[in-house]
């Protein structure tokens, strides 16, 4: 989704998508966990392995799906709901 999101397509977004994964792998950066984890020094890692960092408004993007596929889309979420125990979320 960022990879359309930012416009890519067709081979163009396969390719960037593989080179981000390729990039990101490179630096230690395998699991979702790792990706929020290290969110903060991406772009250093990066670096220090002479890949080109990642834009400010791309890992936005990326934190954002991966909040999504970790807690569903932001409209499915109601606030307002009673948890399980009762208590309001």
């Amino acid at each position: 989704m960022v990879a359309f999101k930012r416009g890519l397509r067709g081979i163009g977004a396969e390719v960037w998508v593989q080179v981000v994964f390729a990039n990101l792998g490179d630096v230690g950066v395998h699991t979702l966990r790792e990706f929020i984890t290290s969110a903060l020094t991406i772009n250093e890692k990066l670096s220090d392995s002479g890949h080109r960092c990642l834009e400010a408004k791309t890992l936005t993007m990326m934190m954002a799906e991966v909040g999504e596929m970790m807690c569903g889309p932001e409209d499915e979420v109601n606030l307002g709901e009673r948890g399980r125990d009762g208590h309001q979320e």
